[in-house]
């Protein structure tokens, strides 16, 4: 493969299984939406992109069976309360790192809990919160009423769910684009390996090992599609949108 092709990821613990082996100079490390806005902008050629962006747009290329995700528990993707006793949302505060993460829970909200909620920018009954500031936050108050967001979507279809797949833009060659798949899954490979190397703590291993899902079979598939309807059905998508798998 080309060593100018340009490769990002996000710069949370979840992704340093699927990261194994890339060489540095050709690796980008940013939060998801920053990473969308350089894979929108050419800086990028390759990139664990959030499922969202996917959706958003027609006729991108996504590595078939490699990603983030879950079944069930996911315990680093919340809605957090203001307060403890707080249940329900009238007002929410999004991520501003997330696109996938804000639009799970304005699906869970709107459609399965059927609550009217609003977005503001501040002083919101609860936030969704992600990556590893909601891990650190959920290890440091583990009995604080957090809102799996993995939990509510298994619980709403019983379909597991993607936060995150790898993309490769379009001007990548089909020969290069087949080449980064098998990059991409050597460092999987290599990283499903070493999972016990990246965990600090036993519980950062159990969320590595246990609770994410980065080999995603057609049930995986399904979630996705479960959730372009949703979004449509909720208006927060405008078109059903292809893309390949690779």
């Amino acid at each position: 493969m080309s060593k100018n092709l340009r490769i990002g990821a996000v710069s949370y613990l979840n992704a340093k299984p699927l990261i194994e082996g890339i060489p540095l100079d050709q690796l980008t490390l940013l939060p998801p939406r920053n990473l969308a806005e350089e894979f929108e902008k050419g800086s990028l050629d390759v990139a664990l992109l959030p499922t969202y962006y996917l959706l958003q747009n027609q006729n991108l290329r996504a590595v078939r069976g490699l990603g983030i995700g879950c079944e069930g528990t996911v315990y680093s993707v919340f809605i957090k309360p203001v307060s403890p006793e707080i249940t329900s949302f009238q007002t929410l505060q999004a991520s501003p790192e997330s696109m996938t993460s804000n639009r799970l829970a304005e699906v869970i909200l709107r459609k399965y809990q059927k609550i009217n909620f609003t977005w503001k920018d501040k002083e919101a009954e609860g936030e969704v919160i992600i990556g590893d500031l909601a891990f650190s936050f959920k290890a440091a108050n583990p009995t604080y009423p957090l809102i799996d967001l993995g939990d509510a979507w298994w619980n709403a279809v019983e379909l597991p769910f993607v936060f995150a797949l790898w993309v490769i833009h379009p001007r990548v060659s089909k020969e290069e684009a087949q080449q980064a798949a098998t990059l991409l899954q050597n460092s999987w490979n290599l990283g499903k390996a070493k999972i016990a190397t990246y965990a600090k703590t036993p519980m950062e291993f159990q969320y590595l090992a246990h609770y994410l899902r980065f080999e995603h079979d057609s049930r995986f598939e399904k979630g996705i599609q479960q959730w372009q309807s949703d979004l449509i059905e909720i208006g927060l998508l405008s078109t059903q949108n292809t893309w390949q798998w690779i």
